[in-house]
C-alpha cells in the first residue's frame, strides 16, 4: 500500500499546474520562510546573548559590591579604632552606624541578584561574616564608650574580626571573579555561536533562494528564448517552425496558441497560395477572353459604324417617305374616289359579265351539238 501512495503522491504532484505565478509564489514563500528562519535564529540568539549578559552583569556587579563590601569592612574598622584613641568615645558612634547601614545595603543589594549556585553560597557566606563582623566591632565601639580603657586592652580583636570578614570577600571574590571571566568566555562563545548560525543560515537560504530562483527563472527564459528564436524563424518565412510547449504554465499556453496560429496561418497561405494558382490561370482566360471580346468590340465598332450611316439613310428615306406619304395620302383620296367609281363600273361590269356567262354557255351546249354533228359527218 505504501508504494501506491507514493505513486498517487506523485501523479498529484504531476497533475498540479505550475504556472508562471505559482513559481513566483513559491519563490516568494522561500524568501518568506528564509526571513522568518532567519528571524527565529536571530531572536534565540539574541536571547542567548541576553541571557548570558545578565549573568556576565550581575557576576561582575556581584564582584563590585564585595569590592564595595571590603572598602565598608576597611571603614568599620577604622571607626572601631577611633572609638578607642577620641577624647570623646562616643563620636565615631555615628560615623560607625552610616558605615554599617551602608554596608547592610550593598549585602542585601548583593543578595538580590540571580547568581549561580556557588556565587550564592559566597554571597550567602558574606552575609554571614558581614553580620558578625558589624556584631563584633559593634560590641567594640559600644565597650569603648562605656570604658575606653578596658576596651584598649582588647584592641587586637578588632583585626582579628578584620582579618576573618577579609578571608571571606576573598574567597567570595575569587569566586566571583572566575564566575564573571566565565560569563565573559560564555558571552564571547555565544556571540561566535550566533554569528556562525547566523551566518550557516543565511548562506543555506541564500543557496536555496538562489537556486529556486534560477530554476524558476529558467523554467520561464528558457521557452521565451526558444519561442523567441521560433518566432525570428517564422519572420523569415518558415512558418513549418512549432513553439516547445512544455509544462501547463502561460508560457506553454502562449506557445500552445501561437503553435494554433500558425497552424490556421499555414493552412490559410495554402489555400491563398492555390486560389492564387487559379487566379493566374483565370487571368490567363480572361486575357485570352479580353483579346478576342476587343477584336468583336472593333468589329462590333464596324458594324455600329455602318449601322450609324444605314440609320442615317433611313432617316433620309424616312423623310423622304414622310413626303411621299403626304403626296401619296392625296393620291390615296384620290384613288379611293376613283375605286368607288370603279366598283360601281364593276357592279355593272358582273352584270354584263354575268349574262355574257350566260351567252357564252349557251354557245357552249350549241358548241357540243355542232361537234356531234360533225363527228357524225366524218364517221
Amino acid at each position: 500500500m505504501r508504494p501506491r501512495r507514493r505513486r498517487e503522491t506523485g501523479d498529484d504532484m504531476s497533475r498540479i499546474s505550475w504556472t508562471v505565478g505559482r513559481k513566483l509564489a513559491v519563490l516568494a514563500s522561500l524568501g518568506l520562510l528564509l526571513t522568518l528562519v532567519l528571524g527565529i535564529v536571530a531572536v534565540r540568539g539574541v536571547t542567548e546573548i541576553d541571557r548570558t549578559y545578565d549573568r556576565l552583569s550581575a557576576s561582575a556587579t556581584a564582584r563590585q559590591l564585595a569590592a564595595q563590601l571590603d572598602t565598608r569592612a576597611s571603614e568599620l574598622k577604622v571607626d572601631a579604632y577611633k572609638s578607642l584613641v577620641a577624647a570623646d568615645p562616643a563620636e565615631p558612634v555615628a560615623d560607625f552606624e552610616e558605615d554599617t547601614a551602608t554596608a547592610k545595603a550593598l549585602v542585601e543589594e548583593l543578595a538580590a541578584l540571580e547568581l549561580d549556585a556557588a556565587a550564592e553560597a559566597q554571597v550567602a557566606a558574606i552575609q554571614a561574616a558581614s553580620r558578625t563582623y558589624v556584631e563584633e566591632l559593634r560590641a567594640v565601639v559600644e565597650g569603648a564608650v562605656a570604658d575606653q580603657a578596658a576596651a584598649r586592652a582588647d584592641y587586637s580583636g578588632i583585626q582579628a574580626a578584620n582579618d576573618k570578614s577579609d578571608a571571606v570577600l576573598e574567597e567570595a571574590g575569587a569566586v566571583l571573579t572566575a564566575d564573571l571571566a566565565r560569563d565573559d568566555v560564555e558571552l564571547h562563545g555565544v556571540f561566535t555561536q550566533v554569528r556562525r548560525t547566523t551566518y550557516l543560515a543565511t548562506g543555506l537560504g541564500l543557496l536555496a533562494l538562489l537556486g529556486t530562483a534560477f530554476l524558476v527563472t529558467r523554467s520561464i527564459t528558457r521557452p521565451l528564448r526558444s519561442a523567441v528564436a521560433s518566432l525570428d524563424k517564422v519572420a523569415a518565412g518558415d512558418l513549418s517552425v512549432r513553439l516547445e510547449a512544455r509544462g501547463t504554465d502561460e508560457v506553454a499556453q502562449v506557445a500552445t496558441a501561437v503553435n494554433t496560429a500558425l497552424q490556421s496561418f499555414g493552412t490559410a497561405m495554402h489555400t491563398i497560395d492555390s486560389s492564387a494558382s487559379s487566379l493566374a490561370a483565370a487571368a490567363e482566360e480572361m486575357a485570352a477572353t479580353s483579346g478576342q471580346i476587343g477584336a468583336s468590340a472593333r468589329d462590333a465598332q464596324a458594324q455600329a459604324d455602318a449601322v450609324s450611316a444605314a440609320a442615317e439613310q433611313v432617316s433620309r428615306n424616312v423623310q423622304t417617305v414622310a413626303t411621299g406619304s403626304e403626296e401619296m395620302g392625296a393620291s390615296i383620296r384620290e384613288i379611293a374616289h376613283s375605286a368607288n367609281e370603279a366598283a360601281r363600273v364593276a357592279a355593272q361590269a358582273v352584270g354584263v359579265a354575268e349574262t355574257t356567262n350566260a351567252t357564252v354557255a349557251k354557245l357552249g351546249e350549241s358548241s357540243v351539238e355542232i361537234g356531234n354533228v360533225v363527228k357524225v359527218i366524218t364517221s
